[in-house]
């Protein structure tokens, strides 16, 4: 006589900076996404798992009466790839025989975990035209994003008066070029940066605001005038 089961599919979606294998399955409620009933013995089975923006598959996990195990894809009983330009998980099983013998109320269960991406902090600086940290002016817009996100990074002199704004540069002193640097787009003043794979600073070089002092007499025949201070240059 054939054997039949019932294959359940199962998603657990959100985890969020805990990898999949460190949760505890008692804290988590997986959610039934498909279920196909009296599949034989010998039958091939096709699962996808699907992630989200900003998520990533990260495993499949069996359950049945002996209770839950990770997949092992190296395993010659499966077959499970990912596809590295959707991120779809595609994972085929051919039941035996001691899989549906070890079904749970003849239920086999397969449940895909899904990790978030990473994200990236983009940070800022700001420093004067030797490169020294201080409150020469401000920047807005720093933050965290994942990987193709852009953060928009606006510099102010509102907070010092006696200052303005000059260029940006990266963290290692080399003024930000888009031409030659991608990822990075000038707006103005403001830099738009494309979050890569790690984290980014960017210095944000004000320069002290200056001017040409310059006194004169009406008439030199009748008296001579001087800048006592600051010194010349």
């Amino acid at each position: 006589m054939k054997k039949f089961l019932s294959v359940v599919f199962m998603a657990l979606c959100g985890i969020t900076a805990i990898h999949a294998q460190d949760q505890d399955p008692a804290t988590v409620t997986p959610t039934l996404q498909g279920q196909r009933d009296n599949v034989a013995c010998g039958t091939t089975v096709t699962m996808q798992a699907t992630p989200k923006p900003n998520y990533h598959f990260f495993k499949w996990v069996k359950q049945d009466a002996n209770g839950t195990e990770n997949i092992d894809v190296n395993s010659s009983s499966y077959n499970c790839t990912t596809d590295a330009t959707t991120g779809v998980n595609t994972l085929t099983v051919t039941l035996t025989g001691d899989m549906i013998d070890a079904a749970q109320n003849n239920i086999l269960t397969f449940t895909a975990y899904f990790e978030e991406n990473d994200k990236f902090t983009i940070g800022a600086m700001v420093v004067d035209e030797t490169g020294t940290p201080g409150a020469w002016g401000t920047v807005s817009g720093t933050g965290s994003g994942y990987t193709g996100d852009v953060i928009t990074l606006v510099p102010s002199s509102e907070n010092n008066p006696c200052y303005e704004f000059d260029h940006w540069e990266t963290s290692n002193g080399v003024p930000v070029d888009p031409a030659n640097m991608q990822g990075l787009v000038l707006e103005g003043n403001n830099l738009k940066v494309t979050v890569g794979t790690a984290d980014a600073t960017y210095k944000a070089v004000f320069k002290q605001k200056k001017v040409t002092i310059k006194v004169m007499t009406a008439d030199q025949d009748k008296g001579t005038v001087s800048i006592i201070s600051p010194s010349a240059n």
